[in-house]
């Protein structure tokens, strides 16, 4: 019975596949000469290197992230003050198979399905005030975390 239960343990342990959510602001030149700025969230298997930063989608923010490739965010303000942010939500459409969903702060950030299925993990805020910096694409990228989440969900590949 034991071997049974352990068995059983191991096996949950190995479809959780915990992930980080970040926010980063990224700035390149058009060919113009005018620095363009973008908001967007990534996700995350762990920690990102910049080699994950570029290998990884990028959720630009919008107002409506009903349409795949969006995100959105309640309480994210000034990124100068990104540490004081009071996030009431963030909602992540990827392109992928991987979903549309929202945590809500109010519900103790649980990653809630779009669709209203059932609940596929939570997250907890876990601000980290040392931003990777990389260049992906000839853009450069600041990026903080914010959350870290366990789920059967896993990052979002793919650029």
């Amino acid at each position: 019975m034991k071997f049974i239960a352990l068995s059983a343990l191991a096996f949950a342990a190995s479809v959780v596949a915990d992930f980080v959510i970040y926010y980063e602001e990224a700035e390149e030149l058009n060919p113009f000469g005018d620095t363009i700025s973008t908001s967007s969230f990534r996700v995350f298997n762990g920690v990102p290197s910049c080699g994950d930063v570029d290998s990884y989608a990028t959720l630009p923010a919008a107002a409506d992230a009903s349409s795949p490739g969006y995100s959105r965010c309640s309480g994210c303000g000034d990124w100068s003050d990104i540490a004081n942010w009071d996030v009431q939500e963030v909602e992540l459409h990827s392109n992928s198979d991987w979903g549309h969903y929202t945590i809500y702060k109010d519900s103790g950030y649980q990653l809630t399905p779009a669709d209203g299925g059932d609940l596929q993990g939570s997250c907890v805020w876990d601000f980290d005030p040392e931003p990777y910096g990389c260049n992906p694409g000839g853009a450069f990228a600041v990026g903080y975390r914010l959350f870290s989440c366990t789920s059967p969900k896993g990052g979002i590949q793919g650029n």
